[in-house]
């Protein structure tokens, strides 16, 4: 009983200690909660001894621990699964933006875009590995003074991308 009193004590000591050391007053509120919550369990701890009550008290607490890792567990997988989703649904989306993007370069270049395919180097980053593409030459200007002007506005956008192109 003595032994117990005087941890109490001490902790009392050093929660005071402890309070005028914050850095500011607006952590005290959360200082003086999460130290009461700790004096509450030095004092309950005798009790529950006591009582038989603190091996139910820690059962009890290593079946929610137990339940948590369960759910913890299933939630990584929905999480795995989610992730793979919005990575498709992201490479859509910046193959749709890349080809639009493709397809207003071919207009400024004089020539029409009839295919493209495209290889992601890393879609989280949006870097484009390669692409291949097929234009149709309908103006008065060379395929290669278009080819120049597609392959620089290309360039531009894509720095690092390997580009194809083939003339229908």
């Amino acid at each position: 009983m003595f032994e117990w009193i005087r941890r109490i004590a001490g902790f009392l000591v050093l929660q005071s200690l402890g309070k005028t050391l914050l850095p500011s007053r607006k952590y005290e509120v959360y200082y003086q909660t999460f130290t009461g919550i700790l004096l509450a369990m030095m004092i309950a701890a005798p009790i529950l001894e006591a009582g038989g009550l603190d091996q139910l008290v820690l059962s009890a607490a290593e079946r929610i621990q137990s339940e948590w890792d369960l759910r913890e567990g299933g939630m990584e997988e929905r999480i795995d699964d989610w992730e793979g989703i919005q990575e498709d649904q992201l490479e859509e989306i910046l193959e749709e933006q890349a080809v639009q993007k493709m397809e207003e370069i071919a207009r400024e270049s004089q020539a029409v875009m009839t295919k493209c395919q495209l290889t992601w180097e890393d879609v989280r980053q949006g870097t484009l590995k390669n692409a291949y593409v097929e234009l149709d030459h309908p103006s008065g200007q060379s395929r290669e003074a278009c080819e120049e002007m597609f392959r620089r506005q290309f360039l531009r956008l894509f720095s690092d991308a390997i580009l194809e192109i083939h003339w229908e």
